[in-house]
């Protein structure tokens, strides 16, 4: 009994460093808006600039409510109600993700190999510096 109760506060605390951990910085949402346009910026022979221009409005869109996020986290009592906070971090993850995703449509769109090598290893890029921050809370990896 006296195990379980040790083992539910050491899990409280793990939670609420791990909802630290990932709110830590401002700068991968600012990051994933910088690098959007840079991609959009290569792309803009194969997509119509339309297109592009709503894909990083999406993205900015995305980081305003990230940033949004990471200011009132920073703001609260980082004790109380973890399990909403990571959870709205997994949706930002998420949606950031999904954007990222759309980038791979290039496929459907140019032959180009050069396009397609590109997109993948701005991808993987993306998906590294995901890893190397969202790691410490499986869900938002």
């Amino acid at each position: 009994m006296v195990l379980d109760e040790a083992m539910l506060q050491l899990d409280g605390r793990v939670r609420i460093e791990q909802t630290r951990m990932i709110y830590r910085t401002p700068a991968i949402p600012v990051l994933n808006v910088v690098a959007a346009g840079i991609t959009a910026a290569a792309l803009s022979r194969v997509f119509p600039s339309l297109v592009l221009i709503g894909w990083v409005a999406a993205f900015i869109i995305a980081a305003v409510w990230r940033l949004h996020l990471w200011r009132r986290y920073t703001k609260t009592d980082q004790t109380v109600a973890t399990d909403l906070w990571r959870h709205r971090f997994v949706g930002g993850a998420v949606a950031t993700g999904i954007l990222w995703g759309l980038a791979a449509s290039v496929v459907f769109v140019t032959d180009d190999p050069g396009y397609h090598v590109f997109v993948a290893f701005v991808i993987g890029g993306m998906t590294a510096g995901a890893v190397a921050s969202n790691a410490t809370y499986m869900p938002a990896f």
